[in-house]
């Protein structure tokens, strides 16, 4: 039963309002897509990956190591090696472990 109504409810959001409600025009959509370097259990990295897909961003994921001497490919991308790291090359821009500064930048770049 709880299936057929959600089922019911995007037939009722695609009839009358052709996309869902949280998809964006893509005119807002970065043109290239932008690189999050980061670990899964980092909090910091879970904010901005949460601020990404509530903005409906597709972005690429590059996985680092949790111990922070053995990020070596973040040390040569950020000049650091603290994440998360956020690439944007649309403007290329690099974001280095600071998920405030880092969401702040989405909400003004790729944002409403």
């Amino acid at each position: 039963m709880r299936d057929n109504i959600q089922m019911y409810i995007w037939i009722f959001i695609y009839k009358y309002m052709k996309k869902p409600p949280y998809a964006k025009a893509s005119e807002d959509k970065p043109e290239k897509m932008l690189e999050l370097y980061q670990f899964e259990e980092c909090p910091y990295c879970s904010n901005v990956r949460t601020k990404l897909t509530d903005l409906g961003i597709s972005y690429i994921i590059h996985n680092t190591p949790r111990e922070r001497e053995e990020r070596e490919e973040v040390q040569k991308i950020s000049g650091q090696k603290f994440v998360p790291v956020l690439i944007d090359p649309n403007t290329d821009t690099i974001i280095s472990d600071d998920d405030d500064k880092a969401n702040e930048y989405l909400d003004k770049h790729c944002g409403n």
